[in-house]
């Protein structure tokens, strides 16, 4: 008995002998189908694994990059704490005092004008 055989008796069943056929095969194709996603579920957790074990060089290489222009900030800022400092002893006066020798000189109403 071939498969068109049984295919040809299902047809001359009754129609609810029909759904059982049809209902039980929506059934086994779907535990078939949910067998293979674990099985590809797996796999891809392994393969996540050992790509993490193995250490991606993609990722390595970025932090080592990060990690550079950490260094060359920081040391932008440190030269710029430098150069500030410098300046700071250096300066005959503060910005608050030149700001008001120079109201002193331009302001004829205190008496001390040009």
């Amino acid at each position: 008995m071939g498969i068109m055989d049984k295919v040809e008796e299902i047809r001359k069943k009754p129609e609810n002998i029909r759904l059982r056929y049809v209902w039980f095969f929506v059934a086994l194709s779907m535990i078939f189908v949910i067998i293979l996603w674990i099985f590809s579920l797996q796999a891809s957790k392994q393969e996540s694994q050992s790509a993490n074990s193995k250490g991606n060089p993609f990722d390595s290489d970025i932090l080592n990059q990060f990690r550079e222009q950490k260094k060359a900030l920081d040391a932008t800022q440190q030269n710029m704490q430098n150069s500030l400092s410098t300046l700071e002893n250096t300066a005959p006066s503060s910005p608050q005092a030149d700001s008001q020798n120079n109201q002193n000189v331009t302001n004829p109403s205190n008496g001390t004008g040009q």
